[in-house]
């Protein structure tokens, strides 16, 4: 007499189901890869602009602290809306700048350096003459090639640059010591990855953008007190 022996296994819902179960997490694990991979971009390039801001600063604070305040000189930045140059003398130190949008337009006007123009450097410039204007045409100086120069904004091979710089006289006692404060807006220098708020200021573009690049955009203000005559 014959025996039907059944053995016991899967049916094919069940491994169905299992198979989704497997596909739908196998996805949640790429997702939360991507999502932290995203995530430790984005640190790393705001840990790289905190580093190079609080960098500026220190320069800035170590040059200004040698001078007087009678020798510092502060000029209103050049151009219109937020296409604009600055310049700020000390009388042995001048530095000079292009903003992010100034660099990243197709205007010519700005200051340059062998013909490329600077995003943000310190110039040795004994006679702060980048803050005269000329006898002859009335304009500063726009080429500082002739002039000892370093470019201030670079770090790990990413691009920073300025969108907006303020620095205004807040007191003076006497010809040597004098406070000067600096607003600066930093962030990174990629054409149309940033947008202007109205009450914000500069922000980088929403990850839903068409010209976004979320992951390594970032724009920060800093801000600082420079004394003349002394460390603050």
């Amino acid at each position: 007499m014959a025996t039907r022996r059944f053995k016991k296994g899967f049916t094919l819902i069940e491994l169905t189901l299992v198979m989704a179960f497997m596909s739908i997490l196998m996805l949640s694990i790429l997702y939360m890869t991507i999502h932290a991979g995203k995530l430790y971009t984005k640190g790393l390039t705001n840990k790289s602009m905190n580093q190079v801001g609080r960098e500026v600063f220190d320069v800035m604070k170590r040059d200004i602290a040698s001078a007087d305040s009678s020798q510092v000189v502060r000029k209103d930045e050049l151009g219109s809306g937020d296409l604009k140059s600055g310049r700020f003398c000390t009388g042995t130190i001048s530095y000079v700048w292009n903003t992010a949008p100034l660099l990243n337009s197709p205007v010519s006007q700005k200051i340059k350096s062998n013909g490329v123009p600077v995003t943000f450097r310190r110039v040795i410039d004994p006679a702060g003459s980048l803050c005269q204007e000329s006898g002859v045409s009335g304009l500063y100086p726009m080429n500082i090639s002739s002039l000892q120069s370093t470019e201030l904004l670079s770090n790990d091979g990413r691009s920073f640059a300025i969108y907006t710089m303020e620095i205004k006289a807040v007191a003076s006692d006497n010809a040597k010591n004098g406070l000067y404060s600096v607003k600066m807006v930093l962030g990174t220098n990629e054409p149309s990855t940033t947008t202007k708020n109205a009450t914000q200021g500069f922000q980088c573009e929403p990850p839903t953008a068409e010209t976004a690049n979320f992951d390594y955009c970032t724009v920060a203000e800093f801000y600082t007190i420079l004394r003349t005559g002394g460390e603050i």
